[in-house]
């Protein structure tokens, strides 16, 4: 459980550990504020993140119960606005290339 919790660490960011040494017991009433948006921000991460929570199970539900309200925010600007961030980059970036290959596709015809 400590090698993969590390890798989830690792992979959201060192600005968590901080975060981890302040604990609390909000996260329950945190858990129902964010209801579907979290779920949604989930099924965006994919399969891997599924993976790892299957792995994780019940040790990481009682973690987040203890690790409290500072979660939300560690949640909020790391996990969901890092997600949408990426998620209108990738949209813009493909809005941008789309004209940019028609535009190409025009110049290539004439």
């Amino acid at each position: 459980f400590g090698i993969q919790m590390l890798h989830i660490h690792m992979m959201i960011g060192v600005r968590i550990i901080p975060i981890h040494m302040m604990n609390g017991v909000q996260m329950q009433r945190i858990h129902m504020m964010i209801g579907a948006k979290m779920l949604h921000i989930h099924m965006m991460i994919g399969a891997k993140m599924l993976h790892i929570h299957m792995i994780i199970g019940a040790k990481m539900l009682h973690i987040h119960m203890m690790i409290g309200a500072k979660m939300l925010h560690i949640h909020l600007v790391i996990g969901a606005k890092m997600l949408h961030i990426h998620m209108v980059m990738a949209l813009k970036i493909t809005m941008m290339a789309l004209p940019m290959t028609m535009e190409a596709l025009r110049i290539n015809m004439m």
